[in-house]
């Protein structure tokens, strides 16, 4: 039986391996000029398709402006068991260089915002900061951070944020730590 497979095995792969003359369909000139003009107009679609998206993506952009989308994530830090929540991953170089050794992400907060507008977070006990989005340009975002704890402004400063990218601010204490807040700019 097994030498009936192996020998069924040999000739398939005889049969498949050397195709007939039969089969085999030689090209003419007029083939090989009908596939090349195929492949040229397939060609051009896809070029005209690039084109077409990214002048969508010029519009899109163009529609959204002044647009920015900032995120500020509050993150408890503590010295303890050393931990890193895994959503602050990306984040880990630049948090170890403080001196805690436990990060957890206790929120996320997110808005969209115009050039000269501004938005107010919530943060733990009765502080908030306000964040405003000064200025927007192809490589850079400024940035003005305000924390305040009821009516007493703790933190003014103003940052340049590369595009796509994150500070971060050490904030109020917390229980037996601190918050932290990454702040990110997306455009």
């Amino acid at each position: 039986m097994r030498k009936l497979f192996f020998i069924t095995l040999a000739v398939l792969a005889v049969a498949f391996a050397a195709p007939s003359k039969a089969h085999a369909i030689e090209p003419t000139p007029e083939t090989e000029l009908v596939e090349s003009g195929e492949l040229l107009a397939h060609g051009d679609r896809v070029v005209q398709n690039q084109r077409r998206r990214r002048q969508q993506n010029r519009n899109r952009n163009q529609r959204q402006g002044d647009m920015a989308r900032v995120q500020i994530m509050l993150v408890h830090a503590t010295n303890g068991l050393p931990g890193m929540d895994p959503e602050l991953s990306r984040f880990a170089p630049h948090l170890r260089h403080l001196s805690y050794d436990n990060y957890q992400l206790l929120t996320r907060r997110r808005a969209r915002m115009s050039v000269d507008g501004e938005r107010t977070f919530e943060l733990v006990g009765d502080r908030t900061i306000t964040v405003s989005l000064l200025s927007k340009g192809a490589e850079r975002a400024r940035l003005r951070v305000q924390m305040y704890r009821g009516d007493q402004r703790l933190i003014d400063t103003t940052v340049a944020v590369n595009r796509n990218g994150t500070f971060i601010v050490a904030g109020p204490r917390h229980n037996d730590g601190v918050i932290v807040m990454p702040i990110t700019v997306s455009y």
